[in-house]
């Protein structure tokens, strides 16, 4: 039976190597892990002080909303309930309710708008009509503005305007032109928040609410 017998310097590289192989074994099996656990764990962090940042923006709006709420009921305003975008459908149905009595109308509404100052869609548009008397264009102004639907007026001009008769014997009649210019506020979706948050952080313009919408 042969035996053979390592020289000190054949012990030594062997030692070297083994202790090299426990190096590698080491990095590749214990510390790669636990990088990987400690990358996974600061992006976790890193989400949850987002989120809590997020939820704090929120909460302080909230107050600030809750702050004004109470101001205006002390001085006896009723708060209106604010829809979740789109609210289209609703608006229009109500729209023409109002301008159901009117000789004539017309309303043309702009691209929505996400307002980064106050958390709010802006939908601004123009309605056009012509009432047969003040009281009556009033009135209609009034419903609106006053409606289940906030919205804030920009803009409003009424014109007398005399119309001759093409009967014979009847009297010149008055049309009084009517131009409404307004914008109405609509609550933003998780989802639009979201989007204009990361938006914002990636210094993107997302105002357009159609570009969300592809």
């Amino acid at each position: 039976m042969l035996t053979y017998s390592f020289s000190t310097r054949e012990k030594v590289l062997i030692g070297f190597l083994g202790i090299a192989l426990l190096v590698v074994l080491w990095y590749r099996f214990v510390y790669i892990a636990v990088q990987d656990q400690i990358t996974a764990a600061d992006s976790q962090i890193a989400a949850a002080q987002d989120t809590l940042t997020l939820y704090q923006a929120r909460s302080a709006n909230l107050r600030q909303m809750q702050t004004l709420v109470e101001e205006y009921e002390e001085k006896g305003v009723k708060p209106t309930f604010m829809p979740e975008y789109d609210n289209t459908k609703s608006l229009m149905a109500f729209l023409n309710g109002v301008m159901s009595t009117m000789k004539s109308y017309d309303m043309k509404f702009e691209e929505p708008t996400f307002s980064e100052e106050n958390k709010t869609v802006h939908r601004s548009g123009t309605i056009s009509f012509d009432a047969s008397t003040y009281e009556q264009a009033r009135e209609a102004v009034q419903n609106i503005a006053r409606g289940p639907y906030p919205c804030q007026v920009d803009a409003l001009s009424v014109v007398e305007q005399k119309n001759a008769s093409s009967n014979a014997g009847e009297g010149a009649s008055t049309t009084f032109s009517t131009t409404l210019e307004l914008t109405f506020f609509e609550a933003p979706t998780e989802g639009m928040l979201l989007a204009a948050e990361e938006a914002a952080a990636e210094g993107q313009d997302l105002t357009a609410l159609t570009e969300w919408n592809k």
